[in-house]
């Protein structure tokens, strides 16, 4: 350190004692940044931990895992088992696999704990307290599925279940899959309970003593409640951050109850160009739902029923009606994957489906649900929300207003938001035969 502004000097020894304690003052400094840096750096990196290696054997463990079960101790001094590192670790050995975490946690929130919806269990400052199990069981929930850039684990999806009948052991289970496109979270998506009764049929041992089941509590129908969080979890996730400052609790869920949101007439008229054509019956306010029936009278496929429809009409390319139905979900429908929903549903009896494609930005005026997918917050992972997995199908279908639509102004929406992914022969149809040569996908009658 330079002490040539110091009023006064000492002597050159005692200088030189400053300037070794001001350099260990900085060295010290230098270590509180490091031990900062090290604090906000992401979670660990796939390196084997240090009980990897069997003293007995010498062998190493073998990290190839798709399946992992953690039986969570819910001691109130004991957090490991719900700890973010020892979970970063059993995601690093399943990065290169289609697998799944299953973690029973604990039981989920009581209505008591909720006063006029805000949870309890905050401090002045409006953040969660982080001093009691439940509490970190809660914050790993929302870290399963962030990014590993803003410290999550780095899941595709996660989502909770509860199963009453384990009581009076804990009902709540985590479960994290690791790719959203995999097989694994595609099947645990499975709409029809048959698939997973005759899974079960096929996979397990017969009971022992008939009239027993290879499962004492599961079963098809039992599945499909492990799809869908129960009420009191969006109750939890819109009460507590980063949840209940995001668009899909303080806007999306209000507007979804409230009848005034809902625009339900519109009419459909025949265009000599663009044939049957969708109109507003009345003034539509920004932000108001377009046709919410839509969401009730529609006919979806899974993406693993969608994927057999494909493969029959392939086997059997003269059974022409099954053509047909795979050309109505391609032509009227749209696909779509999010949390809880994963395949394509075309609408069955609703005005919507004759929108019309939107072929400039000033023409689109309905599109998806605002702030169902979206977050500021540095803590919000678009990939962990009970309430998208509750109304998943209102999620994926409903549309709003992009901006005040005027009585007799025709509706129309970007058909490009009816893919997942970047399809570019849809697209080019778009582009060019839709918009530069007026052609749809359905030919139009004149007369």
């Amino acid at each position: 350190m330079d002490n040539s502004s110091t009023e006064e000097e000492d002597d050159d020894d005692d200088d030189d004692d400053d300037d070794d304690d001001d350099e260990d003052d900085d060295d010290d400094e230098d270590d509180d940044d490091d031990d900062d840096e090290e604090e906000e750096s992401p979670l660990p990196e796939c390196e084997a931990p240090p009980e990897a290696t069997s003293a007995e054997t010498g062998n190493e463990w073998d990290y190839d895992m798709e399946v992992v079960f953690v039986d969570a101790d819910m001691s109130p001094d004991s957090t490991s088992s719900i700890s973010t590192v020892l979970h970063s670790y059993l995601y690093c050995y399943m990065e290169e696999a289609d697998g799944v975490l299953v973690i029973n946690a604990g039981y989920p929130p009581t209505i008591d704990e909720f006063v006029f919806g805000e949870e309890t269990n905050m401090d002045e400052e409006d953040e969660l307290v982080t001093d009691n199990w439940s509490s970190r069981r809660d914050t790993l929930m929302h870290q399963l599925a962030r990014e590993l850039e803003i410290k999550g684990i780095g899941y595709d999806i996660a989502t909770m279940y509860d199963e009453p009948f384990a009581a009076p052991l804990p009902p709540t289970f985590l479960i994290a899959f690791m790719q959203q496109e995999g097989e694994v979270y595609q099947r645990f998506l499975r709409r029809n309970p048959a698939a997973i009764d005759l899974d079960l049929a096929s996979k397990l041992h017969p009971a022992a003593t008939t009239p027993r089941h290879q499962t004492l509590y599961y079963d098809g129908p039992t599945h499909l409640s492990y799809t869908r969080p129960s009420r009191i979890w969006e109750t939890w996730y819109c009460a507590t951050p980063p949840g209940k400052y995001l668009e899909s609790c303080t806007t999306f869920l209000p507007d979804l109850k409230n009848g005034k949101k809902h625009t339900p007439r519109t009419v459909v008229k025949k265009d000599p160009v663009k044939g049957r054509s969708l109109f507003a019956v009345d003034d539509i306010p920004e932000g108001n739902f377009v046709g919410s029936e839509d969401a009730v009278w529609n006919m979806n496929l899974d993406r693993i029923e969608w994927q057999a429809l494909n493969e029959f009409v392939d086997m059997f390319p003269d059974a022409k009606m099954y053509a047909q139905l795979r050309d109505l979900f391609l032509v009227y429908g749209y696909e779509f994957t999010t949390i809880g929903a994963s395949g394509w549903s075309v609408s069955l009896a609703a005005n919507n489906t004759m929108t019309n494609h939107a072929c400039t930005p000033e023409d689109k005026n309905v599109g998806a649900t605002r702030g169902m997918f979206n977050g500021t917050d540095v803590g919000y992972s678009a990939n962990f929300s009970p309430l998208i997995a509750r109304r998943a199908e209102m999620a994926s279908v409903l549309v709003v207003a992009l901006r005040d639509i005027k009585a007799g102004e025709e509706i129309m929406q970007d058909y490009r938001d009816f893919r997942d992914l970047r399809d570019a022969e849809h697209e080019e149809f778009l582009d060019v035969n839709m918009c530069q040569q007026g052609v749809g996908f359905v030919k139009v009658e004149t007369n």
